[in-house]
């Protein structure tokens, strides 16, 4: 695996999108780390399925902005759930989560969860229940109901506000969020 020259890979909105955005201060050091170092963790993708990132998005872009080169590292996952589950996984442990990311990690999979799987119905949903999500989360299930609330909100949002509805420093409460949410588009 060593460094690979920039290439082009696959970006699947909903992978991306289960990521926080980096805020302008977070972005700022990153891509300044990576000019300065390199890219030191690898870009993960989806083997064997057109290079779509799995993780790394934010690396990724800098790199190739910068035109750096950068590793790629393939896992296998055997569907687009377990990918959803590692990607979640994977970001629990990165960074500190604020409240509000937590609430809206945990909203985001108890959405997916009553979510409607696509095409046919298979034998044994292993889609958690939200009284498994929440003992897991070690939260009531109506703070369950409304992180689903909050993330269906941010959901909604500007992608380019996302960061600081997440933020804890940007003064915006949950329902603060919600409210800008319902508004009109324009």
């Amino acid at each position: 695996m060593g460094k690979r020259a920039i290439h082009e890979l696959a970006i699947d909105p909903e992978f991306r999108d289960r990521c926080r955005p980096l805020t302008i201060q977070e972005r700022s050091k990153l891509e300044s780390q990576i000019e300065k170092h390199g890219c030191i963790d690898p870009v993960i993708t989806w083997a064997n399925h057109d290079d779509i990132v799995v993780d790394g998005h934010h690396r990724y872009a800098i790199c190739t902005q910068l035109e750096i080169p950068f590793e790629i590292k393939p896992l296998d996952f055997a569907s687009r759930d377990e990918v959803i589950a590692f990607i979640d996984e994977h970001q629990e442990g990165r960074r500190q989560e604020s409240e509000k990311e937590q609430a809206f990690r945990r909203g985001k999979k108890l959405l997916e969860s009553e979510r409607k799987p696509e095409g046919r119905p298979s034998k044994g949903n292993n889609r958690p229940t939200v009284g498994q999500l929440s003992g897991g989360e070690g939260v009531s299930r109506a703070t369950l109901y409304n992180d689903a609330a909050f993330a269906d909100a941010v959901d909604k949002l500007h992608p380019d506000v996302v960061a600081d509805a997440l933020s804890d420093d940007s003064g915006l409460t949950r329902k603060d969020v919600k409210e800008i949410a319902a508004l009109p588009l324009e």
